[in-house]
């Protein structure tokens, strides 16, 4: 099978890709050279394509939604030099837990700039949030409201809110929905005219501030966009007309959808990977949509992550060994689902690209595996392939004489799967690297440590430390 497709198509990807002497480079870095320096498996990200992501995205609401706040969605990566790369361009954060509060302030975030959402805030969250002075708590419930009532008036405080609403829209993939009457997120629309109603009744401690709906991650249908910001426009006009309640703003919260990258070789492909829109695209409709709500004068949030981030990061690893076994051919690589999660998980779809040959212009298919000893550890959708309907391809199209020591790169995995790294198997944690806006590494994850498997139990730090000298190897 030749090579029609591979490292070939990617100078329209958006990506800065280029092959030197058979290597493959990123943004002038060579990427095998990384490895060699930093190890394998290895995360490395791109400031600059953070920092374009982001006024891409500022740039397509434009004039569209003139009192637009934009938050960066910490869940989708919350290493230091991510977060900070996109607070340095004006944006916001949007967090879910206390552990992200605390990572979003040590990023440079102030307290007025953060949005706390989630399904189920503890009290010691919806006090810390009161304490700190969050612009705004995204409540889940009509409990939620309670409790916060309660801390408020203890404290002698005033929380800003708005409620998260269910608004019975399904989002254009599959994968994630969030937004469906069966969603654990949210309140029905006469739900949440209750708890409004409720919370408009504790004016001394309770300041309403906006209304919030999401409905799901890679939202690829504009008939998704247009009716769920309409319902929520819709409802918004409802609170001020049937309980005088003015709102300040509408929050859609995330869901953006990335073009990824993908070729006719390596098929089949999610639907989610095709006829993406763009934000252009996106943003017009929302603008349409606020605008037949009859809510267009309100200020406009959205909260993406993934869109920022996924396509600045790419996976390096390394081909362990190779194999022909009942006339497939196979390769094992040394990053399983506990370096790159979201590829079980959610069996998102990430191309692959060869690093070393990447110039070989014959290809063949094989079957990719991970290290783990766990049959699902495969770059495939095995379910899927036992029902004779898989999302992701049956093989991975690559240079037909890849062997031990070649190095492979996973494109579009900038979200999510450093947060959603693991130890199954007692395997290390995989590194990252970011290259800044001049094109510089810098280290932004050290790779995990042997001792560092014992982080959180008692033991013997001297003795771990033994033990790990024992294994060093050249």
């Amino acid at each position: 099978m030749q090579q029609t497709e591979g490292v070939a198509a990617l100078g329209s990807s958006g990506y800065d890709f280029d092959v030197h002497k058979g290597i493959l480079h990123f943004e002038g870095a060579n990427l095998r050279s990384m490895v060699q320096r930093y190890g394998s498996p290895l995360y490395v990200f791109s400031e600059r394509k953070i920092t374009a992501n982001v006024k891409q995205i500022r740039s397509a609401f434009g004039g569209k939604a003139p009192k637009l706040r934009i938050l960066y969605a910490i869940k989708a990566g919350s290493s230091l030099r991510i977060m900070q790369a996109v607070r340095r361009e004006g944006v916001g954060a949007e967090v879910t837990s206390e552990g992200e509060i605390f990572l979003a302030q040590m990023a440079g975030f102030a307290p007025g700039d953060i949005i706390f959402n989630g399904p189920a805030k503890s009290d010691r969250e919806l006090a810390i949030s009161v304490n700190l002075g969050l612009y705004c708590i995204n409540l889940d419930s009509a409990d939620e409201l309670e409790r916060l009532y309660s801390i408020c008036r203890r404290t002698g405080k005033k929380a800003r809110i708005s409620f998260r609403v269910r608004p019975n829209v399904g989002a254009g993939t599959k994968t994630i929905q969030t937004g469906t009457a069966e969603s654990k997120f949210g309140l029905a629309e006469e739900e949440a005219i209750e708890a409004y109603r409720r919370a408009a009744s504790l004016g001394d401690h309770i300041r309403i501030l906006g209304i919030h709906a999401h409905v799901g991650s890679q939202n690829t249908s504009l008939d998704s966009w247009r009716d769920y910001v309409e319902k929520l426009a819709t409802l918004a006009v409802r609170l001020r007309n049937e309980l005088g309640i003015s709102l300040e703003h509408v929050n859609i919260g995330g869901g953006f959808p990335i073009k990824h990258i993908a070729d006719e070789l390596n098929q089949p492909t999610p639907e989610y990977t095709k006829l993406v829109p763009t934000d252009e695209r996106i943003a017009s409709t929302v603008a349409d949509a606020l605008d037949a709500g009859g809510a267009r004068n309100l200020g406009l949030i959205i909260e993406p992550g993934r869109r920022m981030v996924a396509s600045a990061g790419l996976l390096i690893t390394r081909v362990v060994s190779t194999k022909k076994s009942g006339n497939q051919n196979w390769i094992y690589v040394d990053a399983g689902f506990n370096t790159l999660p979201s590829s079980r998980v959610l069996k998102w779809y990430f191309h692959l690209l060869p690093v070393t040959k990447a110039s070989e212009g014959n290809w063949i298919p094989y079957r990719v595996a991970g290290p783990l000893c766990d049959g699902n550890d495969l770059f495939h959708d095995l379910d899927g392939e036992e029902h004779g309907m898989p999302s992701l391809p049956w093989h991975r199209i690559l240079p037909n004489d890849l062997g031990a020591g070649d190095l492979l790169a996973f494109i579009d995995v900038g979200a999510y799967n450093l947060d959603l790294m693991n130890n199954f198997n007692a395997r290390l944690l995989a590194g990252a690297i970011i290259l800044d806006k001049h094109g510089r590494p810098i280290v932004m994850r050290r790779h995990q440590k042997y001792e560092d498997l014992l982080f959180y139990e008692p033991h013997s730090r001297s003795k771990s430390i033994d033990v790990a000298k024992r294994m060093e190897y050249e």
